[in-house]
């Protein structure tokens, strides 16, 4: 189903781009998109009290003579306008901590790659790419099965996966990074669990297409 960020034909591009890096091996490939990994109250309590002050701040400076409105309603005003603020996204992620972000992604993540049913493979060779769009950040997670194989050089061939994915999103060109970092998911899978034949032998056991949480 199209999104106001993806086409149609932008969907059919990466399921195609799923399909093709699953042809080669029996591993299963979950991409994943979200616009937010999570509401960030904090964010919105900071810009609150950043709201109740500048309206308090500027009424006192707009009128020396005395005449000034009365300070629990700015007070409570300002906050009410520092609060809806928080939605916007810039400002959202601008009052919210590095760690908030970094923290809330992972878990996000993590629940994500749970719910999505990516740890029921036979295999446990399931791979997840979860892109969290307001974070600017990209991770991949793994089953066990796949973890194991991979041994201690897994983060550096991940990373580089995820170096080229996060360059094609700075240049927008979201679809083309996702499907490259598919494809470049299929190639480590496929080292570690080949199958050349897999549609002869197994079915998928996991949806091919993109999740969007937008």
């Amino acid at each position: 189903m199209a999104t106001g960020r993806y086409s149609q034909e932008d969907l059919n591009r990466i399921n195609k781009a799923i399909i093709a890096a699953e042809s080669k091996t029996t591993g299963e490939i979950v991409p994943v998109i979200v616009g937010q990994s999570d509401f960030y109250p904090a964010a919105h309590f900071r810009l609150s009290l950043l709201g109740a002050f500048l309206a308090i701040f500027i009424n006192y400076q707009l009128n020396h003579d005395g005449d000034n409105l009365n300070y629990l309603f700015l007070f409570i005003l300002g906050s009410l306008i520092g609060f809806f603020c928080g939605h916007i996204a810039i400002l959202k992620k601008l009052f919210s901590l590095k760690d908030e972000l970094e923290e809330e992604t992972r878990q996000r993540a993590i629940e994500s790659f749970l719910l999505n049913g990516i740890t029921d493979t036979k295999e446990r060779n399931g791979v997840q790419l979860f892109i969290s769009i307001l974070e600017h950040k990209a991770m991949i997670n793994v089953d066990k099965g796949l973890q194991e194989r991979l041994g201690q050089h897994a983060q550096e061939k991940w990373q580089s996966v995820l170096n080229k994915l996060l360059g094609q999103f700075k240049k927008g060109n979201e679809v083309e990074g996702i499907c490259q970092a598919i494809s470049d998911m299929g190639e480590v899978l496929a080292e570690h669990y080949p199958s050349p034949h897999k549609n002869a032998e197994l079915s998928d056991e996991l949806p091919n297409k993109l999740i969007i949480d937008l």
